[in-house]
């Protein structure tokens, strides 16, 4: 293999690193941000979000309106914004530079 070759791996390596400990940093984020929404918040988001069920399902489930469903999903999406904006550029960078 060339010595540009070798370079270019080494570069690529790099970036996937570096990339790979950026996502496990804001994973860690969210988590702590999740973690400090209030119970009922946080257990409607999980499930809308994680286990991918519909409103009127978690509804259902947690014998509630769907009217309140969609009012703690609001909320948790607003702190989560609030409290991962200082991310915003990075992922834009990331998004246009190394993601592609």
């Amino acid at each position: 293999r060339s010595k540009l070759s070798i370079q270019e791996d080494e570069l690529r390596f790099y970036i996937d690193e570096r990339t790979s400990l950026i996502e496990l940093e804001m994973e860690n984020k969210l988590t702590e941000v999740l973690d400090g929404l209030p119970e009922r918040c946080r257990q409607i988001f999980k499930m809308s979000r994680f286990e991918n069920k519909k409103n009127k399902e978690i509804a259902g489930e947690l014998n509630i309106s769907v009217k309140a469903v969609e009012k703690q999903i609001t909320k948790a999406l607003s702190t989560i914004r609030i409290e991962l904006k200082d991310y915003l550029p990075l992922l834009i960078y990331l998004s246009t530079h190394y993601l592609k």
